[in-house]
């Protein structure tokens, strides 16, 4: 039971990057075809996989109650803290504001920057475009960097 959830995600992961690359999907496109030119072929992806996520959050939260702490998703707890085990250990509502909202900045400009969200900048780089590689590469590097400078500042 200890690895369940870990195959869950690992096999729903598979699913999801299948589907991705064979539609294409791209959450920045959908906006940008919807506003350029009246294109709601990728947006339909969008509203799909937010019915997805909340039929499988819907599913979670039946079949993992008994697994889990009674007060899941834990960021709707304890006045929006932090959730439990995260490597950023903010000491106030404050602080996850800043962290998320600075970071959400970054990775919608760079995403943007490079043509598309980041799991198509993922796709394209399974694909073998080299610029996402170039972007993959800073994406995965980036993150510990972050983190360092989040516990150096004491965030």
């Amino acid at each position: 039971m200890v690895y369940a959830f870990a195959v869950a995600t690992l096999i729903i992961g598979l699913i999801a990057g299948f589907l991705f690359q064979r539609t294409g999907q791209c959450f920045i496109g959908a906006y940008r075809d919807l506003y350029l030119f009246k294109d709601t072929h990728l947006l339909k992806g969008v509203v799909g996989f937010f019915i997805g996520a909340l039929i499988g959050y819907i599913i979670l939260k039946i079949v993992a109650e008994p697994f889990t702490a009674a007060n899941f998703p834990w960021a709707f707890y304890n006045t929006l803290a932090a959730i439990p085990g995260s490597i950023v250990k903010a000491k106030d509502l404050l602080s996850i504001l800043i962290v998320a909202i600075v970071g959400g900045f970054g990775i919608g400009f760079f995403s943007t920057a490079m043509g598309g969200c980041p799991m198509r900048n993922h796709v394209m780089a399974a694909e073998g475009n080299l610029s996402s590689v170039a972007y993959v590469i800073g994406f995965w590097v980036g993150i510990p960097i972050i983190y360092l400078i989040i516990n150096a500042l004491g965030i």
